[in-house]
């Protein structure tokens, strides 16, 4: 029996191996289309380029973080960082007692957790981790407010259970689970910090 052949037909060999070859181009093709074009432009500011696991240095890390500007400081020459105490809680009764935190502008989260402005990790298990209430200053009202987070233990203020945003006082008393902390109050009508005072009225005078 003859076969008649015709091309590569009388090798089925090398047909196989010019299809191979032929699709390895098609591949390669492939493969440069859809790989990005490399370029050697110089970055221009605030653009991004790529990505680099490694740390620069000489970079700023305070770059990364982000501070508290309280309102009143747009119109004077205040740094960003600046955050000073306007107020304190001290713990009257519970575990921690004796102890105080520092209040500042703006809302201040209360809970146990590291990530919390005021931090109240001094063993009562009642008060959770994560934010379980705020303290707030408003600069520009020159008042104080406190605000319930929707925890399961409440927060009560003067014994009052907190069930919306309530104005609070110097001398009012905070209780959150076994803990129950005095509220003193630094900066409100007599002074604040964004003001330019020369400090707060004690009443005495020099």
């Amino acid at each position: 029996m003859t076969v008649s052949s015709g091309g590569h037909g009388d090798d089925p060999q090398n047909e196989f191996e010019d299809d191979g070859h032929m699709a390895d181009d098609d591949n390669d093709l492939e493969a440069t289309r859809i790989l990005p074009m490399r370029t050697s432009a110089p970055a221009t500011p605030g653009s991004v380029i790529g990505t680099s696991s490694e740390t620069d240095p000489d970079s700023d890390a305070d770059d990364e973080k982000t501070y508290f500007m309280p309102t009143g400081a747009e119109q004077q020459d205040v740094e960003p960082s600046f955050n000073p105490t306007v107020g304190w809680l001290v713990i009257l009764d519970g575990p921690g007692r004796g102890e105080h935190c520092s209040v500042y502008y703006g809302q201040n989260s209360i809970g146990r957790g590291e990530q919390q402005r005021i931090r109240l990790n001094f063993g009562d298990a009642r008060i959770t981790r994560d934010t379980h209430a705020f303290l707030i200053y408003d600069d520009l009202a020159r008042k104080y407010f406190l605000r319930d987070n929707g925890k399961a233990n409440l927060v009560r203020l003067n014994n009052v259970a907190v069930m919306a945003p309530t104005e609070i006082k110097d001398r009012d008393i905070i209780k959150i689970g076994e803990t129950e902390m005095l509220f003193v109050a630094l900066c409100g009508p007599d002074f604040d910090w964004l003001e330019g005072d020369d400090g707060p009225n004690t009443g005495t005078e020099a």
